[in-house]
């Protein structure tokens, strides 16, 4: 009877299911009889969300890639979510997200690795929420010195981040552009401001500018908070100038100007950069101007006649062109400017003045010719003692062909410490046996001694705009000159800038493209 129950029973359990392979040794395994263990290569899940930073939508199709022990693709539904499958577990796991019209965005999730009791739970990792944020190309312009539009400056953009990642911004990121022939530079692939200046305004952070090394000078960058420029919606103008980089950036409700191709106009120096009479004024604001609110006055060096001038606007209205309304300014001579405006945003004008030297083809202030002699009879400022004639005690005006004179290196005025003298070339007086103070060969303890030639500066209309630089010069006559009235002589004379018994390089009396005057022979006609 035992031998028939335990056959019934060895019957029923092989018609019953097969036990499977538990522990993997290939053979039926019932419950309970191995202890049972985790794959040797276990996998894990891992999904995602995609959205539009600006916007807060979902971002359908972008392209996520998943960089394991290999690269796994997928990209997002219409809900914004992917996910993947089959990950191997354990380790690091690399992901980036791209869509189109957005920057990219990376980073890493860590992928769970399993041990222990199988199949678990745990097996499930996220690379969280990724707020992707729009791209566009940002376009600028680079300007020399002269406010031409500067080549081949190579320009680097960084901006604080490119991406959300789970609600914390990420992604430092750097563009860059190389200016072309006309100055322009075009950063593709950054962030589109106009999309995002509301993001860029509630988080802030730093942007940085930077020119590399070139012909111009050193490299140099420039920090300026990332707020202004979104706030702005555009990128600066930039003016590479030596080791600096000037910008627009608004900055206050002032009018600033950025730089001018007019150096005395954005600051006075001692030396003075005369330009050419076909080049215009040039200045760059920090924002629009106002054109109804521009003022121009433009006088010649003694402030009698006024150039007609006419503005033009570019660069957005920041770029401003002033030049002859008609015909062109005079070659070789100085001209006062003054300007004011209003921007177009802010509230406070800008105003400012200089002094306009232009080029031309002399090489110095006296030539070969007879020059302009300013003497009128019984005026004061000539005829002093009021007799009728040219004597000693006089004074005569010179006009030189250019301006010529001193500044000091604040760029104020020298003319009341320049020193010239001048010297007769030839016997003046009636007695040719005597010495007349002022001829060449007058000596005081043996050194020669010679008048002074004083130099006129007129107030030009705009007292601020005193030069420094004059065409006039003021030779009193020594008291000893005696000469004969209506006789109409040419008196030979020698200008002398450069006696070193009484110049140094504090007062050294210059041409205003930085040369020095010399000696130069003339010759006055007398009335």
């Amino acid at each position: 009877m035992r031998r028939f129950l335990w056959a019934a029973f060895a019957l029923s359990a092989c018609g019953g299911e097969e036990p499977i392979d538990l522990n993997g040794d290939g053979q039926s395994d019932r419950p309970g009889s191995v202890t049972q263990i985790a794959p040797v290569h276990p996998t894990a899940s891992v999904s995602g969300y995609v959205y539009d930073v600006a916007t807060g939508q979902a971002i359908e199709a972008a392209a996520v890639m998943l960089h394991a022990t290999e690269m796994h693709s997928s990209t997002t539904a219409s809900d914004g979510y992917v996910s993947f499958q089959g990950i191997a577990a354990g380790g690091q796991a690399l992901f980036e997200v791209v869509a189109e019209g957005y920057l990219a965005a990376n980073g890493t999730v860590s992928i769970p690795s399993q041990s222990g009791d199988f199949p678990s739970a745990n097996n499930h990792a996220t690379i969280g929420r990724i707020g992707l944020m729009r791209s566009s190309a940002l376009t600028t312009t680079v300007y020399g010195p002269d406010l031409q539009g500067k080549s081949g400056v190579l320009m680097s953009l960084t901006v604080p981040y490119s991406f959300v990642w789970n609600d914390g911004f990420r992604g430092e990121m750097t563009v860059q552009a190389t200016s072309g022939d006309d100055g322009t530079l075009r950063f593709e692939g950054a962030p589109d401001l106009s999309a995002l200046g509301a993001v860029i305004w509630s988080r802030g952070g730093t942007a940085r500018f930077h020119a590399h090394a070139d012909d111009s000078g050193a490299g140099v960058t420039l920090q300026r908070s990332y707020t202004e420029i979104a706030a702005q919606g555009r990128l600066p103008l930039f003016v590479r100038h030596a080791d600096e980089l000037l910008h627009t950036m608004e900055s206050g409700n002032s009018l600033r100007m950025v730089h001018s191709n007019v150096p005395d106009l954005v600051q006075r120096r001692q030396q003075i950069v005369p330009i050419n009479v076909a080049t215009p004024v040039q200045i760059l604001f920090d924002r629009a101007v106002d054109p109804g609110s521009l003022q121009v006055n433009m006088l010649n060096e003694t402030g009698e006649e006024e150039v007609d001038m006419e503005a033009t606007f570019t660069a957005g209205g920041r770029l401003v062109s002033i030049a002859p309304a008609s015909g062109s300014l005079a070659p070789d001579a100085e001209y006062n400017l003054y300007v004011s405006g209003q921007g177009l945003s802010g509230s406070q004008a800008w105003s400012g003045t200089a002094n306009i030297f232009t080029a031309g083809d002399r090489a110095a202030p006296f030539g070969e010719g007879n020059y302009v002699v300013e003497w009128e009879a019984n005026n004061p400022a000539t005829d002093r003692n009021r007799d009728g004639q040219i004597n000693g005690g006089d004074d005569i005006f010179v006009h030189a062909d250019l301006p010529i004179g001193l500044r000091r290196d604040n760029g104020q005025s020298g003319l009341n410490g320049a020193l010239a003298q001048f010297v007769f070339m030839a016997e003046i007086d009636s007695d040719p046996t005597s010495i007349v103070f002022g001829e060449l060969n007058y000596e005081e303890n043996g050194i020669p001694v010679y008048p002074m030639a004083y130099f006129v500066e007129l107030n030009p209309g705009l007292g601020i705009l005193y030069s420094g630089y004059t065409t006039r010069l003021r030779l009193r006559l020594p008291a000893a000159v005696t000469y004969p009235p209506n006789s109409g002589l040419t008196v030979p004379i020698k200008m002398m800038f450069d006696n070193p018994n009484l110049l140094s390089s504090s007062n050294q009396v210059r041409m205003p493209d930085g040369r020095a005057l010399t000696n130069y022979e003339i010759r006055l006609e007398l009335p």
